[in-house]
């Protein structure tokens, strides 16, 4: 048995390859939307339930720290 310390390749593949894939699809709607809209996209105001969870996650991101 590995000892817990050992660097796991499995998922380190898998996480590169998920970032790969979002940045793919991000860069390729951005060509296909236009950098204007695609920026206003991505910046609109999604109301109060998306305030309230990203509100929440952002402290559980800095639990974590």
């Amino acid at each position: 048995m590995l000892p817990d310390n050992t660097f796991n390749f499995y998922k380190y593949r898998l996480a590169s390859l998920l970032s790969l894939l979002i940045a793919s699809l991000l860069i390729a709607l951005s060509f296909y939307i236009g950098k204007k809209e695609f920026f206003l996209l991505l910046n609109n105001d999604f109301g109060l339930v998306a305030d309230f969870t990203f509100k929440y996650l952002t402290y559980a991101g800095e639990g974590l720290l």
